[in-house]
């Protein structure tokens, strides 16, 4: 175990834990927290190799299926910013033979890319071609020569409809602009560049490496787990085929936080980007899930958080992380099908979330930086026709505006307004005045109001 959070949560984490690993038979799990773009705390629980007794660490090779399908995105996001293909291109104009898939429902250039990414194409879950009960998916040539048997099945947009076939294409239309594998692609330009230096696309042939024995469930009328036949997906690589550990996913996790870059650490696409491609894109009725550029999303206790599983033969892991916090949580298993690494990594990430909002002291940084005697004097009522009510107020973060309570209009605010080189000048941090400019009309050395937005709030 390795610990760097305070032993309260610690304690709490066991306990939650040791709830979820009495609901199932698991024979081996690894969980790491990840805190401020580091691996703050990890524990392992029963075996990584049952023969042998051995115990995972943070080095422990598991294959973590689809959250492969969060570097085909990154990788699709980088082919974007060079302009080598816009999200909203159909997919038939960058692989004309796709043309001859069948519609059964939609159309074949409504399946774009972005749709592609979030599950909203319409296509099958797999190829008519593949099956989970044998040791090799079709290759990429056979994919390629099989295209006249995908079929679009619903309207684009009309669900969200997982697809591994999807993801597959994408891996192809990566390889297609690139001129090189798929895999070559990932390792050269995301995999290498973040220094993952233990994810890679196919089990390491050393007997010396640690590489989790993956296990199944009984077959009928038996209690005896087996091991799990190691399934190679072959040309839907792109769909979940990676290997990695915990160290190198609480690098990958990290570089989603707004923390990134961090020093000596290759920023492999702009910041602008990553904030495009975690902005949700669909939003079930409820608002309780939705669906990012190869992330799902979920909200719990009014907080966001992304995630993404992996299920294959012998392995289930699942990733969760909230930006704000900059906390995120993995877990890796070896065994599936399970549900526990799924419920533990949701449910871990937010107890220390919870907690760390809880017990984390106000920032002070920029009140340090703001002269409270220049500052205070906005503080006050505002009032605009036709009868729209602002405050400000002197925070701990800044200066705050925001609708008194009990108001019964909600214009502008609650928002941060950040300071501007211009005096008397400040910009809003968030809602619907979002970038524009608070400016302040000054009487005798103090604000007597101030216009947003078309409005002019006349301190009262």
């Amino acid at each position: 175990m390795t610990s760097d959070i305070n032993s309260k949560i610690t304690s709490t984490i066991e306990s939650k834990i040791s709830c979820l690993l009495s609901q199932d038979d698991i024979p081996g799990l690894i969980i790491g927290v990840v805190k401020n773009g580091r691996l703050c705390w990890s524990n392992s629980y029963g075996y990584s190799d049952l023969t042998k007794k051995s115990v995972a660490n943070q080095l422990t090779l598991h294959r973590i299926a689809s959250i492969t399908k969060t570097f085909t995105a990154i990788a699709i996001m980088q082919l974007r910013d060079i302009g080598s293909l816009e999200l909203d291109d159909p997919l038939v104009s960058h692989v004309p033979d796709f043309a001859a898939s069948i519609p059964v429902s939609g159309t074949i250039e409504g399946v774009t890319i972005r749709r592609l990414l979030t599950h909203h194409s319409g296509l099958t879950t797999e190829h008519e071609s593949v099956t989970w009960d044998v040791p090799h998916w079709p290759s990429h040539k056979e994919l390629l020569k099989s295209l006249d048997k995908i079929q679009i099945v619903l309207p684009q947009d009309h669900q969200w409809k997982y697809s591994n076939l999807a993801y597959a294409l994408l891996g192809h239309l990566i390889s297609q602009i690139t001129k090189t594998r798929y895999t070559e692609y990932v390792i050269d330009e995301i995999v290498k560049p973040l220094g993952l230096t233990s994810t890679v696309f196919d089990r390491p042939q050393s007997p010396e490496t640690d590489f989790a024995t993956g296990y199944a469930r009984p077959k009928p009328n038996t209690k005896k787990i087996r091991l799990a036949p190691y399934q190679h997906l072959s040309g839907f690589d792109a769909c979940g085929q990676l290997i990695s550990n915990i160290r190198d996913l609480s690098n990958w996790v990290s570089f989603f936080m707004p923390t990134w870059p961090q020093n000596g650490i290759t920023q492999i696409i702009s910041s602008d980007s990553v904030e495009e491609m975690l902005k949700p894109a669909y939003i079930s009725d409820d608002w309780t899930t939705g669906q990012a550029l190869g992330w799902r999303l979920f909200r719990r206790n009014n907080k966001t958080y992304y995630n993404h599983g992996g299920g294959i033969n012998g392995f289930s892991s699942n990733v969760v992380f909230n930006r704000p916090t900059k906390i995120g949580v993995i877990v890796l298993s070896n065994v599936w099908p399970t549900t526990i690494p799924y419920a533990m990594a949701e449910d871990v990430c937010e107890l220390v979330v919870e907690y760390e909002s809880a017990n984390t002291e106000p920032n002070n940084k920029t009140l340090e930086h703001l002269k409270r005697k220049v500052y205070e004097k906005y503080e006050g009522n505002y009032w605009a026709e036709p009868g729209i009510r602002i405050d400000v107020s002197l925070t701990l973060n800044g200066l705050l505006i925001e609708v008194p309570k009990g108001g019964a209009y909600h214009m502008h605010g609650p928002s941060q307004i950040i300071p501007t080189e211009t005096s008397n000048s400040f910009k809003v941090a968030s809602g619907r005045g979002a970038g524009e400019l608070v400016r302040f009309e000054i009487v005798d050395g103090n604000p007597v109001s101030f216009t947003l937005g078309g409005f002019k709030y006349i301190k009262i």
